[in-house]
């Protein structure tokens, strides 16, 4: 049985290592970066859809909306934060 991989989540751990480039190192902290935006986004507009549909909007839904965002956004930080540092440690220590 295989394990899906997905796009919206960043992985805790990935089965494979890849070699890669400062440039490559800058474009996923970037994409990091616009997933946390595209996340919160995401979660906004499912809450005002949920607001909308009804006068009393469920409570308990809007909140798993809300925590589910909120662990994504801290999952796809904390991905820009180890390649960040991983891309000040490549600058600092570049190879000879």
């Amino acid at each position: 049985m295989s394990k899906i991989i997905s796009g919206w989540e960043p992985a805790e751990k990935r089965p494979f290592q890849v070699d890669l480039s400062v440039a490559e190192i800058h474009a996923l902290v970037n994409h990091h970066v616009a997933q946390t935006k595209r996340c919160t986004k995401y979660v906004g507009n499912k809450l005002l859809k949920l607001s909308a549909s009804s006068v009393l909007p469920n409570r308990r839904e809007s909140n798993a909306y809300i925590e589910e965002g909120r662990k994504i956004v801290e999952a796809h930080i904390a991905r820009a934060k180890e390649l960040q540092s991983i891309l000040q440690s490549a600058i600092e220590n570049p190879k000879s």
